[in-house]
């Protein structure tokens, strides 16, 4: 029967008893006889779909890259100092919690948040770290003018949103009732995959702290949960390779400049958390085999404390 979506043509065919010198005449013989088609054809009626002769996309399948870290710049009237990184971390990760709620109805980020639920995650610090860092561009070598947000099990679409829309967190340095609070400004450098992250925090065997390590436990007088052996059970937990050397630093060896702080100088306590178990203390570390960066371990290693630098 005929559909709407078909139309009829007429083809030029054989009779079935047809000769091959009937068929294989000249057009210019046809012309002089006044015949419109060789003798032994005729024209017969088809039906075919109307887009039977339109070429047809094949759609490829693509395979959605996913995003572990994004970098932006940090700008303020006066940048952060570094011994400020814990709080600096916190309002960064308020502003983009902030942002994402506007965006999704009052929805919580499992991957910014750390939390589903309700309740903390357990997957072996899987959601987001917010690191801010101190860049060879900065004006000091005390100056915050980096964030790396950086995810081990990958942004999500509105995660990514965020990232795509985010272009300031609060300043809470100053809160006086007579003045408005400022903001620093963020500006998306780069958007990476995960095996992009070695040119941002680099790969090496041996690693020592930028920031200062807070233990997870109180260490014991009689040794057990000491800071080393802490740091030695975490990089296990992590599936990092062996650790063939842990020495401590009872202060940075990172100094490059007068007036860098010592690891008790930095702020070491969110608002309303509890206070380290330890005083703060740095590592170097040697592993059996490079390690690729970002490397933080430690008590608040989701707000830049702990982290490490190759060396």
């Amino acid at each position: 029967g005929e559909g709407k979506n078909t139309t009829s043509l007429q083809v030029l065919c054989p009779e079935p008893k047809a000769t091959l010198a009937q068929l294989m005449v000249e057009t210019y013989d046809l012309q002089k006889k006044g015949y419109n088609r060789p003798p032994g054809s005729r024209f017969l009626s088809y039906r075919r779909a109307q887009d039977a002769l339109t070429p047809k996309r094949q759609q490829r399948k693509t395979t959605e890259i996913v995003r572990h870290l994004a970098v932006f710049l940090i700008q303020a009237r006066v940048l952060p100092h570094r011994k400020d990184l814990l709080r600096i971390a916190d309002w960064a990760r308020m502003g983009f919690n902030g942002r994402y709620g506007r965006l999704f109805d009052d929805q919580v980020s499992a991957c910014f948040t750390g939390k589903k639920n309700g309740e903390a995650r357990s997957d072996d610090h899987q959601h987001a770290f917010f690191l801010p860092h101190c860049s060879d561009f900065a004006p000091r070598e005390s100056a915050l003018d980096r964030l790396y947000l950086y995810a081990p099990e990958g942004f999500g679409r509105n995660e990514l949103e965020v990232i795509k829309r985010i272009r300031s967190f609060p300043d809470l340095r100053r809160q006086s009732s007579g003045r408005s609070r400022e903001r620093f400004k963020l500006t998306p450098i780069e958007l990476l995959g995960k095996d992009e992250c070695s040119h941002v925090f680099g790969t090496s065997r041996t690693w020592v702290s930028w920031s200062p390590f807070l233990c997870n436990r109180h260490p014991k007088r009689n040794g057990k949960d000491s800071p080393e052996e802490q740091v030695r059970l975490e990089c296990q937990r992590r599936g990092l390779p062996e650790l063939l050397e842990v020495e401590f630093l009872a202060e940075p060896v990172l100094k490059k400049e007068r007036g860098l702080p010592r690891w008790v100088d930095y702020v070491s306590r969110r608002w309303r958390k509890q206070s380290p178990k330890a005083p703060p203390c740095g590592f170097r570390l040697r592993f059996a085999e490079p390690v690729t960066g970002p490397l933080v371990l430690g008590g608040e290693c989701h707000f830049g404390m702990g982290q490490f630098v190759p060396e």
